[in-house]
C-alpha cells in the first residue's frame, strides 16, 4: 500500500513498545525529533486529572466542549461563536481544509513550513499549491511585502502562515502582520498558525484582537503550549459564519474529557507556564552554545528548537540513532532544504548535555 501520510517525527517509538505490553524505557532515548514540551504540565493540571482519573476514563465528556470554549472565550475576551476546539491543531486543519478547499482551489504556502499544510492541500484535497520560498541567505526570514504582493490580485483561495514559523524559528511582529492582513483581498482566506507563539511572546498573538479581519482565522495548539501533546487539545478562532459551518462537521465528543479538564486547569496556572517559557530560552541558549562549541553551524529560533546545518543530514540522523538520539531531517518534509538541515528540540539541562555529548561523539568520528 502506498504511504499517503505526511512525514513527521516520533521515530523514537520504534525503540519503544507502541502496544504498551512491556515497560517503556523512556530514559534510554532522547526524543528530539518532535517538539513536545520538555517540561511537565502544571501541577494544577496533574492534580485536576488525578482527582477525576478513573471517572474521566469511563465518562463521556461535555459533548461539544462547552466548558472549555467558555474558558477560552473568557481568557481571550472573544465571543464563543468565533471559537472551535479540537483534538490538536492538525485535526482542526483537516476540518478547516475539508470545508474551505476543493480541487480547483489555489493555496499559497511558505516553504519551508509545517509539512501537514502542503500534504493536506496536495495529497488529500488535491488542489493547486504555490510556494513563497524562504532563503538561508537572509536567515529564512519572511518578506511580508513580498507575501502581500503575491496575494494582491485575489487569485488565491487560501494563504497559510505559521507564526513563529516552524521549522525556521522566526516570528513576524503582530503590527506588521496585521497591516499585511488588512491588505489581503477579502475573498482570500488566511490561516495563521500560532502553535509556538507562547514560547516567543503571547502579547504578539492575534487571538484576542477585537478587529481581526473576517477572512482571517487563527489556530493555536494547547498540546504544545501546555505540555499536553499526549492528550491533544487545540482551538480555532474564525468568523461566526465559518465557525458555524465547521461546527456542523465536528463530531460530538471531539475532545476527550481528560483533555478538556487539563486545558481548563492549565488556563488557571498561566504563571507556571510563563516561567517554563522563560526557562526554555535559557536552555536553548545553553544548548546552542554547546553545539556551536563542537564546530557545528547552529541556527537559533525563538521557540523550543534549534536548526543545525550539517553535510549529509540523513546520514547524520542515522548516526544519531546509534547514540539513542532522535533528530529531524528537515529535508524530508521541506524539499527546499535538501540534505543539509536537521532540527533538535530543546530539552531539560541534563538531557541537553547528553545530546551535546552524543553529537560530539558523531562529530569526532567524522573528523
Amino acid at each position: 500500500m502506498v504511504d499517503v501520510t505526511c512525514y513527521h517525527g516520533g521515530a523514537f517509538w520504534e525503540r519503544l513498545d507502541p502496544r504498551f505490553q512491556s515497560p517503556n524505557r523512556f530514559g534510554d532515548i532522547i526524543n528530539a525529533d518532535v517538539l513536545d514540551a520538555w517540561f511537565p504540565p502544571s501541577p494544577r493540571v496533574a492534580d485536576a486529572l488525578a482527582d477525576i482519573a478513573e471517572w474521566s476514563m469511563q465518562t463521556s465528556p461535555p459533548t461539544y466542549s462547552e466548558g472549555l470554549i467558555a474558558e477560552i472565550a473568557s481568557h481571550y475576551a472573544v465571543p464563543e461563536d468565533q471559537l472551535l476546539v479540537g483534538a490538536g491543531s492538525s485535526s482542526l486543519w483537516f476540518l478547516f481544509a475539508s470545508r474551505t478547499l476543493r480541487p480547483s482551489s489555489h493555496v499559497l504556502l511558505i516553504e519551508p513550513s509545517y509539512g501537514e499544510y502542503a500534504h493536506v492541500c496536495e495529497q488529500v484535497v488535491g488542489c493547486r499549491v504555490s510556494r513563497l520560498t524562504l532563503s538561508p541567505d537572509d536567515g529564512f526570514r519572511l518578506d511580508l511585502e513580498q507575501w502581500t504582493a503575491r496575494l494582491a490580485d485575489g487569485a488565491f483561495d487560501l494563504a497559510v502562515l505559521v507564526n513563529p514559523n516552524n521549522p525556521t524559528g522566526h516570528p513576524v511582529d503582530r503590527d506588521d502582520l496585521l497591516a499585511a492582513l488588512r491588505a489581503v483581498p477579502r475573498r482570500t482566506l488566511v490561516l495563521i498558525d500560532e502553535a509556538y507563539m507562547e514560547f516567543w511572546n503571547p502579547g504578539e498573538s492575534l487571538l484576542s484582537m477585537a478587529d481581526l479581519p473576517p477572512n482571517v482565522s487563527v489556530v493555536c495548539s494547547f498540546s504544545k503550549r501546555f505540555a499536553l501533546s499526549g492528550l491533544r487539545s487545540a482551538m480555532l478562532r474564525t468568523n461566526p459564519h465559518l465557525r458555524s459551518d465547521l461546527a456542523r462537521w465536528t463530531p460530538p465528543w471531539a475532545v476527550s474529557l481528560p483533555a478538556q479538564a487539563a486545558t481548563c486547569a492549565a488556563f488557571r496556572d498561566l504563571a507556571y507556564y510563563h516561567d517554563r517559557y522563560q526557562e526554555t530560552h535559557r536552555l536553548r541558549g545553553e544548548l546552542a552554545s554547546g553545539l556551536a562549541g563542537l564546530g557545528l553551524e547552529v541556527h537559533d529560533s525563538c521557540a523550543n528548537w534549534l536548526n543545525l546545518r550539517v553535510p549529509r543530514a540523513e546520514a547524520f540522523r542515522v548516526a544519531c540513532l546509534r547514540e539513542g538520539l532522535f533528530v529531524r531531517n528537515l529535508g524530508k518534509s521541506a524539499p527546499s532544504l535538501g540534505d543539509e538541515w536537521v532540527r533538535v528540540a530543546v530539552k531539560d539541562a541534563s538531557t541537553n548535555q547528553r545530546m551535546v555529548d552524543a553529537i560530539g561523539s558523531i562529530v569526532a568520528c567524522r573528523t
